[in-house]
């Protein structure tokens, strides 16, 4: 950024336009001087050469060296003229030379431009009987024209001071000094000073430039003072409003608050888990006080069968419970079909039944539909009496361990619910043989995609499985509190992404 003021700028423009016009102010007298240089030692040595034309014919013919050396003598008074020769036949009959170029011969003045040389031919009948040579200096003329220079430059330097000078103080008393009193007016109205008027000098741009801060302070001065008494009272109305926030806010909170008792009661309790698994943990951590996950549990209406859902609904929040809630009344009425029915448990035929009916109820079987709402989860059934366990994932994967082995079985790559759902996609089922001391795992993907480490990654599957694999000797009651520990090691300053929920039985 130029921090320059204007008077610098204005200033050093003047002495670089003032630099430049002297120096093509010289640029061009010189070359004139030289021009005209050039000239009059042109007309010299023409005129010498007609001298000597008209005064030589006669002592050349009839060899009169005295004349002839008259006639030299006299042109060679002439101080500028260093050389005169005659020549007759390439031999030099007579000659003058000042002594400081004796040594040189014509040939030397041709090719110096200090010097003017000139040839001409001596004729008489119209023949011609000889050749003059003659040599002027330039030196003499230069030097006049060199002083001649040198007052027209001292002269030039002191017109463009003298009409500088008188430019500096014109600019300063009609620029400089009225916009350094504007620069001084504008200063104070920013540091909130509006009461003093900025006073009017001229009518050329700066006094128009004036008005318009001068309109500007008094438009400001009058904002201020509307403002100023459009703010009485607002103190009292601003904490009106901010208590009728608070009781909104407290009363949505409330809401919530009741919202997450409602929710929580849909959780089962433990002692359902105790009669048909030797040990068991659940961890439900929504992100916000209500959430999206849940997990249900139920028996079907004997001691032996029981049916364990872990459900990840859309969104988070208040979103995602009004979903767990649809859920919820969807799997009771499953459940008493189920028990109703006395027909063979089938989670496969669950989640199809889960499908076709949140599209159903949510009129999500039109593509165009405003709700797009679904769930992924996992669905697993125990038979204790015939040691038989099946189970059917949408986008939801069992994890188990097997003999000390981490295995998984992947679910279908189908949601439940949602616009782009097919309502008759068969989800996929395994069954096995459930084994004593088993241990069998079901996630929702927020502890999976859990953003942490040094580099902000997920969780992912591969930690989960060395988490699980970490702690497979320790009861199984104890998992809850172990995987809250590694998952808040990996989140570290991170916030939560989702809401998590992960139930372990063991068989």
């Amino acid at each position: 950024m130029n921090t320059t003021s204007i008077r610098q700028r204005v200033k050093r423009a003047i002495i670089y336009a003032s630099a430049i016009t002297m120096l093509v102010f010289l640029l061009v007298m010189g070359f004139d001087r030289l021009d005209r240089m050039d000239t009059m030692m042109k007309k010299k040595s023409t005129y010498i050469a007609n001298l000597v034309q008209t005064s030589l014919p006669i002592p050349v013919w009839n060899m009169d060296d005295k004349s002839t050396n008259d006639i030299l003598d006299a042109v060679f008074l002439d101080t500028d003229v260093v050389y005169i020769a005659v020549m007759e036949e390439g031999q030099r009959l007579e000659h003058r030379v000042q002594e400081k170029y004796s040594a040189k011969d014509f040939a030397y003045f041709e090719n110096s431009r200090s010097f003017t040389a000139v040839s001409t031919m001596i004729l008489y009948d119209d023949k011609t009987i000889a050749t003059v040579n003659i040599a002027i200096s330039n030196k003499r003329l230069k030097t006049e024209i060199y002083k001649d220079m040198g007052y027209i430059f001292v002269l030039t330097l002191l017109l463009i001071v003298v009409i500088t000078s008188r430019m500096f103080v014109t600019m300063r008393s009609s620029i400089f000094t009225p916009l350094k009193e504007l620069e001084d007016a504008v200063t104070l109205i920013s540091d909130g000073n509006l009461n003093e008027p900025i006073a009017k000098r001229s009518d050329d741009e700066i006094g128009r430039l004036g008005d318009a801060c001068e309109s500007m302070r008094e438009s400001i001065k009058t904002l201020i003072c509307e403002l100023s008494d459009a703010n009485e009272g607002l103190e009292e109305k601003v904490k009106a409003r901010t208590i009728a926030l608070e009781n909104a806010h407290q009363s949505i909170k409330s809401s919530i608050e009741y919202a997450s008792l409602i929710q929580g009661a849909l959780i089962p309790e433990e002692a359902l888990f105790r009669q048909y698994f030797s040990d068991f943990f659940a961890l439900w951590l929504p992100k916000d006080v209500v959430g999206g996950d849940i997990y249900l549990f139920n028996t079907l209406g004997n001691p032996d069968e029981c049916l364990l859902m872990v459900i990840d609904c859309t969104g988070h929040g208040v979103a995602g419970a009004f979903v767990t809630m649809l859920v919820k009344a969807i799997e009771q009425q499953i459940i008493e079909d189920i028990i109703h029915r006395k027909e063979s448990v089938s989670p496969a035929k669950v989640l199809l039944i889960f499908n076709q009916t949140m599209k159903h109820l949510l009129k999500q079987n039109d593509k165009n539909a405003v709700s797009n709402a679904g769930f992924d989860g996992g669905i697993v059934y125990f038979n204790k009496k015939e040691g038989v366990i099946k189970f059917a994932g949408a986008e939801t994967s069992l994890c188990y361990i097997e003999d000390g082995v981490f295995k998984t079985i992947k679910g279908s790559r189908h949601s439940v619910g949602y616009k782009r759902s097919d309502p008759d996609f068969e989800f996929n089922e395994y069954t096995f043989k459930a084994k004593k001391g088993m241990r069998l795992y079901l996630s929702t993907d927020g502890y999976l995609d859990q953003s942490g480490g040094e580099k902000g990654f997920c969780l992912g599957r591969k930690k989960f499985q060395q988490a699980i694999e970490s702690i497979q000797h320790e009861p199984m009651h104890k998992h809850q509190a172990l995987l809250i520990s590694a998952l808040e090691s990996h989140q570290g300053e991170y916030e939560r992404n989702d809401d998590v929920a992960v139930v372990g039985l063991e068989v």
